[in-house]
């Protein structure tokens, strides 16, 4: 059984990789005739030549994750479309393919409840970095707090003390 640590470490890029038809024609990734190609992949009437997975130390154009996708709301999919923004990973646009998957009949890549999403890689790094900057200011706002607190309460921190406190937050 595959698990998902497996199926994300074979994604391939096919803008990259190249593989051999039943006619013994070669191809290359074409965005126009990549929904009939990855057809004879899976059915195993095409040949992958050669095979370039998304090397993820690379600086990737895109982040990808897989996401619950279940009826009747898809609530974390619209969630994951809207206010990020991501995109399922669609076989209409995207030269991705998790190894041996089958598009659903809607072009996208579904394992059981899940979809494979991707967002722009600047994206997720500027939502990370404001993530970080909000988590070191409520750090810093509850020690502001808590000395204000203890000023009012006339034990006020000095010196050593105050460092202590400080670095322990």
């Amino acid at each position: 059984m595959r698990t998902l640590t497996d199926i994300n470490s074979h994604v391939l890029d096919m803008s990259k990789s190249t593989w051999v038809d039943a006619k013994d024609v070669e191809h290359t990734f074409n965005a126009k005739t990549w929904n009939k190609d990855i057809k004879g992949l899976v059915d195993e009437t095409s040949t992958l030549k050669t095979k370039t997975y998304r090397d993820l130390s690379a600086g990737p154009d895109y982040v990808m994750w897989w996401v619950r996708y279940d009826a009747p709301n898809y609530r974390e999919y619209q969630t994951a479309r809207v206010t990020l923004p991501a995109t399922a990973v669609s076989i209409d646009t995207d030269p991705f393919w998790p190894e041996g998957f089958e598009p659903d009949v809607n072009g996208h890549f579904v394992f059981g409840d899940l979809i494979l999403m991707k967002r722009k890689y600047v994206d997720y790094l500027r939502d990370e970095v404001a993530r970080l900057k909000r988590s070191k200011g409520s750090a810093k706002a509850a020690m502001d707090e808590f000395n204000e607190s203890t000023k009012r309460e006339g034990a006020a921190l000095s010196g050593k003390a105050k460092e202590d406190v400080g670095s322990a937050i």
